[in-house]
């Protein structure tokens, strides 16, 4: 007997829809998307989206509209849908011709292999990179390290976290994360987060090793320098980046290490004066010089 129901349920339901489809076919019209994203749902009350469709995309929906004229039924791989009437208009006449001029007609709703395609990936192929260096600060450091009584080494020490996306069919790979500045010395420090913006582009292999090109935005509103003798600290912005090579090299199917060197200019903005003893107050205008970093990767 509950085979017998499910039966007849499921012939119902192909002939609602059979019927459905035959009215489409002989009560449909075409129309053309009008608002900038038109939203595709699968049930009348509009709570289940399902895509949308962009400005100037022509459908065919039916004539017939449901919720006080408020939606119209259409077709998605086989299924009924609903659009919102607000964001479509008829291809009737000067409309039809006014409009298609300037966009090709496209039968294919929503492409949902390439969604698929995008989605899959950006889930393969990525890496976790954490790294240690370091890069002398340049002139204007030293001249206000030297003035406040500072004689070690000028280093300012990085450690960075960063999430790369690598297509092994492209040469071109990008990544983001977070590093960190710090430089501390007999009178002065500096300690600052930064976000990291990384473009490597993949030059050439040989054996097992790879050769990258390498170019990195960085930017941090956080950048802080104090002097030991005084209370409070100099705050203010950093923005740069650094130009040069990476050497990438695996070690097992998950795990890899990989050495940088580039060039780093780091431009500083918004911040006061640094007050000195008996002298006059001093801007930093940049921190510059040759930035060697190593670490290991490890596939996602």
């Amino acid at each position: 007997m509950k085979i017998l129901k499910a039966f007849l349920y499921q012939v119902g339901v192909l002939f609602l829809l059979s019927s459905f489809l035959i009215d489409m076919s002989y009560g449909s019209q075409k129309v053309v998307v009008t608002s900038s994203k038109a939203f595709i749902y699968a049930d009348k009350d509009l709570t289940l989206p399902i895509g949308f469709v962009s400005f100037g995309r022509e459908l065919t929906v039916g004539e017939v509209s449901r919720k006080g004229g408020n939606i119209l039924p259409l077709i998605v791989s086989g299924k009924i849908a609903y659009i919102k009437v607000a964001d479509i208009s008829s291809l009737e006449g000067k409309k039809e011709k006014s409009l298609t001029r300037y966009y090709d007609a496209d039968k294919d709703i929503i492409d949902y292999e390439a969604i698929k395609k995008i989605k899959k990936d950006l889930t393969k192929n990525n890496f976790l990179n954490t790294s240690y260096g370091f890069f002398e600060p340049g002139t204007e450091w030293h001249t206000l390290a030297s003035t406040t009584g500072s004689l070690a080494e000028e280093k300012i020490k990085t450690i960075d976290l960063i999430f790369e996306h690598k297509d092994p069919k492209k040469r071109l790979s990008w990544g983001i994360g977070l590093s960190l500045y710090s430089l501390s010395q007999e009178t002065v420090k500096t300690l600052t987060l930064g976000t990291e913006i990384p473009l490597y582009y993949n030059l050439f292999h040989y054996k097992r090793y790879a050769f990258d090109a390498l170019l990195g935005l960085s930017i941090s509103t956080g950048v802080q320098v104090r002097i030991f003798d005084q209370t409070g600290s100099y705050k203010g912005l950093h923005y740069g980046g650094r130009l040069g090579s990476r050497i990438r090299l695996p070690l097992t199917q998950n795990w890899g290490t990989f050495f940088t060197v580039a060039y780093r200019y780091l431009n500083m903005s918004s911040m006061d004066g640094i007050k000195r003893r008996d002298l006059d107050d001093y801007s930093i205008e940049n921190l510059s010089g040759l930035h060697f970093t190593f670490g290991a990767n490890y596939k996602l």
